[in-house]
């Protein structure tokens, strides 16, 4: 008689189950623990300012609004910390409900601005409190305090915040006061100067900008952003292609890039893996490095067509769901497909050379795996962590794919057998298509409650990906790649749950990486599903 112990009679149990499955749940539990103690380190270090703007910044104003009052009952003399609990106590109210009371009332706020002492903190304070509340305009001491030979702190960014939201539209006199703030205050002045230099731009005040982009005290305000700005607006290609890179990561941080590099080498490996580098193939461990690399470069081409589309054409988004729909399939799409693609065909004749459609298929996912390495880094600079978390997850993935289908049609029709269903003109406008509707549905206001749609566009596209693959690829091999792989989409997810854990704890970190994981789970599915 069998014995009970013998998983293989357990439904659904057996040793492949186990060796299948059993990493994923060490996985899991790990990252879990990892994310508790990750949390809760970051949290013994902060500061009460840390954990107001960290609040403040996921979104979640209540809390925020309370750890700064709670802190004012104890620093009623902190000015800067006055104007934040001020800023986000309009938020809150502003948020709230016809007939709904804040938290904290206004009999309270005015009794707590009354214990400041006499002095420009008090002056300030009260008057921001009336402005936000009550769009008081400055009287004569808040100018006074402003245009004193040494003015007060704040006083001149409250009033360039004041004239900015004039009816008149003041903004040479905002762009005056930042640039006053800064200049009077310059251990911590470089992002006025920017905020000056921004108003400036927005009103194509080019002049100004020109004759400011010539002051030794404005150096450390003209990050590259700034330049790439000037040399777009001046037409000028060199420096347009010379700070066309590094303005992409004006606000560098070490951890999106830790995962990145971390995903990155994990869909190296999985993707190398299933283009069988480890077969005596000569040549072919060159070949896939150079077009992983090529991949990384194909950035630089998209950022240019950006540069053409947004800069000069002011082809962008406009917040209306219709011309935005657009400009993700015919601009984002467009553009990063095409770049991917010109930076695949330096491999062309050499893979035409070699005739195998697994190398053709693994180099055009090389490209999409580089060119989505890099733009990981940027999400984390370009959208809220809760949104880029969600494109880190599922991009690396979709790129690969789309990009190895589009290359695998190239090399088809290059040697003339290609067929109607897979044929260039056929793949080329349905890749941009779905990568545009991709991104539309992950980014649009009105339509993100339909992101669930992306999903289905990476599990379609991948399916077909993994369907041309792993025709090359036998049994045995399969069940060690699929091991790689199921493992791997844990770590990325685990990882990134541990960062959001990072950011705004562990319960809230789950919520972040929500709709990335059920991506990676669609695609474990979808996997999972092709080999048996």
């Amino acid at each position: 008689m069998a014995s009970t112990r013998d998983p293989s009679i357990i439904p659904g149990v057996t040793p492949r189950t186990v060796r299948l499955w059993g990493p994923v749940l060490v996985i899991a539990v790990l990252s879990v623990l990892l994310a508790l103690a990750a949390s809760l380190v970051v949290r013994l270090g902060d500061s009460t300012w840390d954990r107001i703007s960290r609040a403040a910044s996921v979104g979640n104003l209540g809390q925020a609004e309370r750890l700064a009052w709670n802190e004012l009952r104890s620093h009623a003399n902190d000015l800067r910390l006055w104007l934040r609990f001020i800023d986000i106590h309009g938020e809150v109210v502003d948020d709230l409900d016809e007939g709904e009371q804040p938290e904290i009332s206004d009999a309270a706020i005015r009794q707590q601005l009354g214990r400041i002492p006499p002095g420009p903190p008090a002056t300030l304070a009260t008057f921001w409190y009336e402005h936000v509340t009550s769009k008081e305009k400055p009287n004569a001491q808040v100018l006074a305090l402003a245009n004193a030979p040494k003015p007060a702190r704040y006083a001149n960014s409250l009033l360039a915040r004041v004239a900015l939201d004039d009816e008149d539209e003041q903004w040479q006199e905002a762009a005056r006061r930042f640039e006053r703030e800064g200049l009077a205050f310059p251990a911590e002045g470089v992002r006025y100067l920017r905020r000056a230099m921004a108003v400036y731009i927005d009103h194509k005040a080019w002049d100004e900008v020109r004759k400011r982009a010539r002051d030794p005290r404005y150096d450390k305000a003209l990050d590259a952003a700034f330049r790439l700005e000037l040399a777009t607006h001046d037409r000028d290609w060199g420096r347009i292609l010379l700070w066309l890179w590094p303005a992409g990561y004006n606000r560098f941080d070490p951890w999106p890039l830790v995962l990145a590099i971390i995903a990155a080498g994990l869909w190296l490996v999985i993707t190398t893996r299933l283009g069988r580098i480890v077969d005596p193939v000569k040549g072919r461990p060159l070949l896939y490095a150079t077009a992983f690399v090529l991949g990384i470069l194909s950035i630089y081409p998209t950022l240019l067509f950006s540069v053409v589309e947004e800069d000069i054409f002011h082809f962008k988004v406009v917040n209306n769901p219709v011309p935005d729909a657009i400009y993700f399939v015919a601009g984002v799409g467009l553009r990063e497909e095409l770049a991917k693609l010109l930076l695949f065909l330096p491999l062309l004749p050499a893979l035409l050379r070699r005739g195998s459609r697994l190398e053709a298929m693994t180099c055009g996912a090389l490209v999409g795996l580089g060119f989505a390495a890099e733009e990981n880094i940027g999400y984390f600079s370009e959208y809220p962590p809760g949104v880029a978390l969600s494109r880190f997850l599922t991009a690396n993935f979709l790129h690969m794919s789309l990009t190895a289908l589009l290359s695998l049609s190239v090399f088809d029709q290059a040697r003339g057998r290609s067929t109607p269903r897979d044929h260039f003109n056929v793949m080329f406008p349905l890749v941009i298509c779905v990568h545009g509707a991709y991104d539309f549905f992950l980014s649009d206001s009105t339509f993100g409650r339909y992101s669930l749609i992306s999903m289905m566009l990476l599990l379609f596209v991948a399916q077909q990906f993994l369907r041309q693959l792993l025709i090359a690829t036998s049994r045995f091999e399969e069940e060690g790649i699929l091991r790689l792989f199921v493992a791997s989409l844990t770590v990325i997810t685990g990882v990134s749950y541990i960062y959001a854990s990072t950011l705004v704890g562990p319960l809230f970190g789950l919520r972040y990486i929500a709709l990335g994981g059920l991506g990676e789970v669609f695609v474990i599915w979808m996997f999972v599903r092709e080999l048996s």
